[in-house]
Parts: C-alpha cells; sequence; structure tokens
C-alpha cells in the first residue's frame, strides 16, 4: 500500500499534519520545562585598602550559572590576592543549587529584589507551560480521534487554540518578567569570608538565553504550524473513512484471528492443572539441588525478622533530632606552632620534621582544619647581605640581586612546594568541609554533625617543612667584586581550629 502524503485526500493530509505538528510541540515543552534557559557568565573585582599588615586585598570572583525556571546552578571562582604576593592566597570554588524563592529568603536588598523577580518569571511560565502541554496532550488526542472518525475536528480546534496560546506565550512572559541585570552573593561565601562585607563578593546578574528558551520557543512555533493544519484541515471537503495509515494500524491482528476462542472447558483445564502439580511436586521430590535452596530460602526470610526481635538495638535516644533543622556556628581562629628568623648558607636547607604529638597544648584540645605558611625572605624586603670588595665599591658598588626560597610542605592533608624571590603565603586544608557548608542540616543528630566537622583522624601523621636558600649574587663591576653567601627568612607556621558549636534552627535565628 502506499501511504504517502500525495495519495492522501486533503482532509487526512492535514489532519496528520495537526497530529504530527501537535506531538512535536508536546515533546518540545516537555523538554524544555527540565532545560536551562538562561545562563549568566560574569567577572568582578573588588580592592579593600587595608590599613593594617597588608597594604591591599583584591577579590576576583568569576561566575557561572545555569537559570532553570525555578532554580539555579551557580559556580562561582573566588581569588583572592594580598599585595606583596604573586600568587592568590586563597582560591576557592563554591557551587550551590537552590530555587530562587529559597535564595530569596535568604537575601536582602537588590539580590532579594533580583530573586524574587526570576521565581515570579519561572512560576508563571512553568504554570503557563505545564497548562499548553496539557491542552496540547488533549488536542493531539482529538487529532487522532478526528481521523479515526470519533470525534468532531471542533475538538481540536479549541484545545488546540487554548494550547498553543499557553505555549506561545510562555517564554514571551518569562524574557519579560526576567530581571535584565542584577547583583548575586552566593551565601557559602559570605559564611565562608564572615569577616568582610557582603557587598566584596557581589557580582553583576545579566543573563543569557539558553537551550529551554530555544526549546520553548520551538514548541511554540511547531503549535503555530499545527493551528494552520487544523485550519487547512477543517476547510478541506469533509471524508467519511479513515486514513489508510490509521487503517492498517486498527488492522494488526494476531495471525490465525479467524480461529474464534472456544468456550473454555473447566473439567479438562482442572484435570490438566491436577497432572502438573503433581508432576512438579514428583520432581521435586527427586531433586536434592531445589530441597536445599528451599531450606536456604525459608532460613534467609526466617532470620531477618528473627535478628530483628533478637538483636534490634534500642532506638536512640536522640532519634527525634534527625526531623529537626541544625546550623553549624562555633569558634574559629588560630595557634602559632613555629616561628623564627633564620640565616640559611646558599644551598642549604632547613628542615623540620614533627608530627601531630608536637602539636602545642592549646591546639591538642582544639579542632585543628587547616596548616598555613608564611615566609618573609628579610634579604629581598630589607638590606641584603650581600658582601663587598675592592676599592672601588664606595664609588661603583653594583647593584644587589633578589634571592629565592625554595620551600616544601608535607601533612597528612596534602603537600605543597614551589620557589619565590617574594613573601609566600600558603595553607593546606586538613579537613575537607562537608557540601552543605554551615547548613542547614536535617536527617542528622547533633552528634552526627559534629562528626562530620571533627578532625581527630585527619591530623594524624606526619609533619615536615623544608626551606633551601638560593642566594644570588647581584653583578660585579671592575671596581668592585660582589658575592653571597646565605638567605634570611621569617618563617611562622599556624594552626587554623574551628571548635564547632550545632544550634537548631530557631535557636540559630535568634
Amino acid at each position: 500500500m502506499d501511504f504517502t502524503m500525495e495519495k492522501m485526500s486533503s482532509r487526512h493530509k492535514y489532519g496528520t499534519f495537526v497530529l504530527i505538528f501537535a506531538v512535536i510541540a508536546f515533546l518540545l515543552s516537555i523538554f524544555s520545562t527540565g532545560a536551562t534557559w538562561a545562563t549568566v557568565d560574569d567577572e568582578s573585582i573588588t580592592i579593600i585598602e587595608d590599613e593594617g599588615f597588608f597594604d591591599n586585598i583584591t577579590f576576583e570572583l568569576d561566575l557561572s550559572g545555569d537559570l532553570q525556571l525555578t532554580e539555579m546552578d551557580s559556580e562561582i571562582e573566588v581569588r583572592v590576592f594580598i599585595d606583596g604576593f604573586d600568587e592568590p592566597v586563597e582560591d576557592q570554588t563554591f557551587r550551590e543549587s537552590e530555587s530562587y524563592e529559597k535564595l530569596a529568603e535568604k537575601s536582602s536588598g537588590d539580590m532579594r529584589t533580583t530573586f524574587e523577580d526570576m521565581d515570579t518569571a519561572g512560576t508563571v511560565a512553568q504554570w503557563m507551560l505545564w497548562l499548553g502541554i496539557i491542552a496540547m496532550l488533549i488536542t493531539a488526542i482529538f487529532a487522532f480521534c478526528s481521523l479515526a472518525q470519533i470525534t468532531n475536528s471542533r475538538f481540536t480546534t479549541y484545545s488546540g487554540s487554548v494550547a498553543t496560546f499557553f505555549l506561545f506565550f510562555a517564554p514571551i512572559i518569562w524574557y519579560i518578567l526576567l530581571p535584565s541585570d542584577g547583583t548575586y552573593t552566593s551565601l557559602e561565601i559570605v559564611e565562608e569570608f564572615f569577616f568582610f562585607d557582603e557587598s566584596q563578593f557581589a557580582t553583576n546578574f545579566d543573563p543569557s538565553p539558553s537551550t529551554g528558551l530555544f526549546l520553548s520557543l520551538l514548541s511554540a512555533l511547531s503549535s503555530i504550524a499545527m493551528m494552520v493544519m487544523v485550519y487547512r484541515h477543517n476547510i478541506s471537503e469533509i471524508v467519511n473513512e479513515k486514513p489508510k495509515w490509521m487503517d492498517s494500524l486498527f488492522n494488526l491482528k494476531l495471525n490465525g484471528e479467524e480461529k474464534v476462542a472456544q468456550p473454555i472447558n473447566f473439567t479438562e483445564k482442572k484435570e490438566q492443572a491436577g497432572l502438573l502439580i503433581q508432576k512438579s511436586v514428583n520432581v521435586y521430590k527427586s531433586s536434592r539441588t531445589m530441597q536445599a535452596l528451599t531450606v536456604l530460602i525459608v532460613l534467609t526470610l526466617v532470620s531477618i525478622p528473627l535478628y530483628s526481635i533478637l538483636f534490634e538495638e534500642e532506638e536512640e535516644a536522640n532519634a527525634y533530632q534527625r526531623e529537626l533543622q541544625y546550623y553549624v556556628d562555633g569558634d574559629s581562629g588560630r595557634i602559632i606552632w613555629i616561628e623564627g628568623t633564620e640565616v640559611i648558607n646558599d644551598g642549604e636547607t632547613l628542615s623540620f620534621s614533627f608530627t601531630e604529638e608536637d602539636f602545642p597544648d592549646e591546639a591538642k584540645n582544639s579542632n585543628i582544619v587547616a596548616i598555613e605558611f608564611y615566609i618573609y625572605i628579610t634579604d629581598n624586603n630589607d638590606e641584603d647581605n650581600e658582601q663587598t670588595s675592592g676599592l672601588g665599591c664606595v664609588a661603583n658598588p653594583g647593584q644587589d640581586a633578589p634571592d629565592s626560597v625554595e620551600y616544601r610542605f608535607n601533612t597528612p592533608g596534602g603537600s605543597d612546594s614551589s620557589q619565590s624571590q617574594s613573601n609566600v603565603y600558603t595553607s593546606i586544608e586538613l579537613l575537607e568541609l562537608p557540601e552543605q557548608g554551615f547548613g542547614p542540616y536535617t536527617g542528622y543528630t547533633i552528634e552526627e554533625i559534629e562528626d562530620l566537622f571533627d578532625s581527630s583522624d585527619e591530623v594524624v601523621g606526619d609533619y615536615e617543612f623544608m626551606y633551601t636558600a638560593n642566594a644570588e649574587a647581584g653583578d660585579s663591576t671592575f671596581e668592585c667584586d660582589r658575592s653571597d653567601s646565605s638567605v634570611q627568612i621569617q618563617y611562622y607556621v599556624d594552626l587554623i581550629y574551628f571548635d564547632t558549636t550545632v544550634f537548631e534552627s530557631t535557636e540559630f535565628q535568634e
């Protein structure tokens, strides 16, 4: 049979197109609801003038985010620079996945307004899409029934008009309600750098259209094309038969369907069932494998409730805490472990070897989560200790050359090594914080939350700190010879502690 469109009547051809476009619009709109509707990619730089130990502190933030209809997945990379250091003293990536409603509740000011507008835009668009999806599904059913001569085509027209209205205006309404710009600040970053103002971590928020919006627009175009086909279908000459492709679909039957099922003979079936049961019993009696499997299955089934009865532990007294919501707070600070000033001969290494048993007494009673290292190269910051010799050194002594220090730090939390001519600050985390950060936590007891922040196992191990001097003498002149045999450094090793306190949600808010 030839089912091509050219062989169909106009009414069947346009009706088939109605069904095809309805299915396409339905699928595209379904896919759009779970897709990313917009993306955000922005960079910001904030400089803080510090009147204390450091000159200026610079924050570089790179924001990338995927905006869905009612929630956002964001990733922010934070790099912290301090004047006098070549490398960032802090480089972290923060990821967050949260609904706009929750983000608005946790925010304030312009950021709260931004998330409220996004929540409104996404909620309205989502409702319109789902109404359109339901109406489009009904339209596809009516289109099929109309071709099958079951219903009148006016039902297809009515439901198709409703579906097209919602699917066409959903992306338009979303785009109109979506804020064109604003600011965004990750709450995890604010918690991490709590000693800085929240505004220091605000990034511009300028969404760009993405996959979900394009899928929704394609769905809208498909629904419009469907309505054009509905119109052409309605003005075509009426036929009183189904399309050939539908006839072939209805005529799919099992081979031998000409044989009409005979009335069931229950007596015969009963005899057959009895013979089958008797045969199965005989096979079971003669099979040791089946008997062994039966015993094993029975023992397994019996052991489960028996174990629960005999060995079930008493319910935890604090099990109710799993139903509550908690946040984490605590005291944090640093404890000086080692410090000193040392003159190291060129090529020689100053090294220290410790274990956690060598922690200061104060640190042994604290929850150590990280270790920080500072190196201050005195020769490069103050006056170099190069030696000069020659009659012309007063008139033409030449120029000092910067010394460098090669360092290597090994800890249970990881290693770090490099060579630098400038001051060095670096840190190594001994405890990786939970993904939830400082909360909220649900489904945990207070003791279990405290265990997540407990570093007593992570700090166990060997600690090795090595500083190797690389002295550089400046260029000698004809009148003056220069030499450098050592490097003077100041070194500090600090232990960072965080002693955890767990609060119930209401207590934390108070």
